[in-house]
């Protein structure tokens, strides 16, 4: 997977290539995304004082980039895929959870509290599969991570183009 950093405007709008941002596919449709900045790291020092203020605080200060980004089929797949088995890795702790304590059997409780870890793994992992990003600092561009080769080298030439262009009208 590449790496392709894009100007926040042209995610906004969706000026973006006709290709799955992730498959190099044609895209079939728009995934909707949201980007944020990074969450400075003395944020996470107000948890000290309570875990509602930091979440308040990083919330606050953040900036966000909604994006349409281009997504084939098999992206569709993956998702559903990825929802399906979310679904049963939490239908299978509640199972057990019940199973459990019907049978007052410790073993089965206990074997429902790692199931339970398990779905909690499973369930935040949904986005490894998915085009990834943070805006910077500046707010003028987002960095995608889990990009394409082809979806990457087309993001890279279009500003290119923009940047010589740009260099180009100043010039005498």
């Amino acid at each position: 997977m590449a790496t392709a950093r894009v100007p926040a405007v042209w995610l906004a709008s969706g000026q973006l290539p006709t290709q799955c941002a992730r498959h190099e596919a044609p895209a079939t449709r728009r995934s909707k995304r949201d980007f944020y900045t990074r969450t400075p790291s003395w944020v996470y020092l107000t948890i000290l004082i309570g875990i509602l203020v930091a979440a308040i605080i990083a919330m606050a200060i953040r900036t966000r980039v909604k994006a349409n980004l281009p997504a084939c089929d098999r992206c569709v797949a993956e998702r559903r895929k990825f929802v399906l088995i979310a679904w049963a890795s939490w239908a299978v702790t509640l199972a057990l959870f019940v199973l459990g304590a019907g049978l007052s059997s410790t073993p089965v409780l206990i074997l429902s509290v790692v199931a339970l870890i398990a779905a909690v793994v499973v369930s935040c992992s949904g986005d490894r599969f998915r085009v990834s990003g943070t805006v910077s600092k500046d707010r003028q561009w987002v960095d995608l991570k889990g990009t394409s080769e082809g979806f990457s080298a087309q993001i890279r030439q279009a500003v290119e183009q923009v940047e010589a262009g740009a260099q180009g009208a100043v010039q005498p």
